[in-house]
């Protein structure tokens, strides 16, 4: 039996007990953030970065929380679909202030398209953002995983 095999088959056999499910989730997720919000863009050397840090990773994870409530609570959406919108809105969100970020520097049309993301920091404030998504996912799950079982909107709620 080969490597890939065997990992297909631990894979399974942790897929079908929920609790090992649940571990490998959280695990995965509290592994991204640390990762993508502070091994790779190296938010805490300084004071600047540490800000930086703050403002990407707390944007995402209040446009996250926010709309994958109101999508899920309010509209009664599924709780996939909420997920893959929130998820979509958070990074289109993120996009668009990068934009006018780099737009208000005046810098835009004197770069390629590859130096600008190196010279803006970019790729840092995605991984800021993208850890700031897997927080907000991981507080859904850890606090509301299979507790929220009614529509909020059809029991009257809002």
């Amino acid at each position: 039996m080969d490597l890939g095999m065997l990992l297909c088959k631990l894979f399974k056999s942790l897929m079908k007990n929920k609790t090992h499910s649940k571990r490998l989730l959280i695990f995965s997720l509290v592994s991204g953030i640390i990762c993508f919000g502070f091994i790779l863009p190296d938010s805490m050397s300084d004071h600047n970065k540490i800000l930086h840090f703050s403002a990407h990773f707390g944007m995402s994870f209040l446009l996250l929380s926010i709309s994958y409530a109101f999508l899920n609570l309010k509209w009664g959406l599924h709780r996939t679909g909420s997920h893959i919108i929130s998820i979509a809105f958070t990074l289109f969100i993120g996009c668009i202030y990068k934009y006018a970020e780099i737009a208000s520097q005046g810098i835009i049309n004197s770069f390629s398209f590859g130096q600008l993301m190196n010279l803006t920091g970019c790729y840092a404030s995605i991984s800021q953002n993208i850890a700031g998504i897997l927080a907000g996912i991981f507080i859904i799950h850890y606090f509301f995983g299979n507790e929220i079982k009614t529509n909020a909107a059809s029991s009257g709620i809002w």
